[in-house]
């Protein structure tokens, strides 16, 4: 081993053993701050939302994923679910959780093709806009989901209830990878847990304002900024 090899490595090991010490203050951080009480306005502000998913193909779980979307512990709010046409295989999934719902308001758009510089996912969300503008259901709040989301049933309360706050313009959460043996096996692979663990170290970096960013998989804000904001546009 030459001498530059070994500082390279040497270097390495101090920048990740470093990473990794600043993580684990991170996350613990992160979990006291998870541990508050929430405050009265926190939990007393539900104002009508609509919450937007986009669609492409069918997920693993997707009936499962749309039970959870239409079953949120929330008071009002109306579910607008996007595919391109009829023919992508996630619509009858979709058409069947609305008519198993009848007591939920819901919509499925249709969105058309993408145009040749822009992916169909954000041509998806751009059509749900235009649809909530064109038919306004009164709604203050617009909420985003993947169609891979998994949420609670608590959700989109938890992600609504800071909006109280006029300072707070955007909630957000993020994904949570928990590490699942493959099918048919009861060993959970090397490759799983690693993603596990970088993706948790990754959510400590979040409370810090120099990392935060807003994850359109789990997403919230007041309509009003998002049309004061030009959201479509950005």
């Amino acid at each position: 081993m030459n001498d530059s090899f070994g500082w390279t490595l040497i270097g390495l090991c101090i920048v990740w053993g470093t990473q990794a010490v600043l993580a684990m203050v991170a996350q613990r951080k992160l979990a006291k701050r998870a541990e508050r009480p929430q405050t009265e306005r926190f939990a007393a502000y539900r104002p009508t939302a609509a919450l937007i998913v986009p669609f492409k193909g069918v997920e693993p779980a997707l009936e499962n994923n749309l039970q959870s979307l239409f079953t949120q512990d929330y008071p009002d709010y109306r579910v607008v679910l996007i595919v391109e046409d009829e023919s992508d295989p996630a619509y009858p999934l979709l058409r069947a959780a609305v008519e198993q719902h009848p007591g939920r308001k819901a919509d499925i758009v249709f969105a058309g093709v993408a145009g040749p510089n822009e992916g169909q996912k954000v041509h998806n969300l751009l059509a749900a806009i235009e649809n909530l503008q064109q038919d306004d259901g009164g709604e203050e709040v617009w909420i985003f989901a993947d169609s891979d989301a998994v949420p609670g049933p608590n959700w989109m309360g938890e992600l609504v209830g800071p909006l109280w706050q006029d300072r707070t313009a955007v909630t957000t959460g993020f994904r949570w990878l928990v590490p699942q043996p493959k099918e048919g096996s009861t060993t959970v692979s090397f490759a799983s847990k690693i993603a596990s663990i970088l993706n948790s170290s990754t959510t400590g970096l979040l409370r810090r304002d120099a990392f935060t960013h807003a994850w359109g998989g789990s997403m919230a804000m007041r309509v009003s900024t998002a049309r004061g904001a030009d959201l479509p546009g950005r």
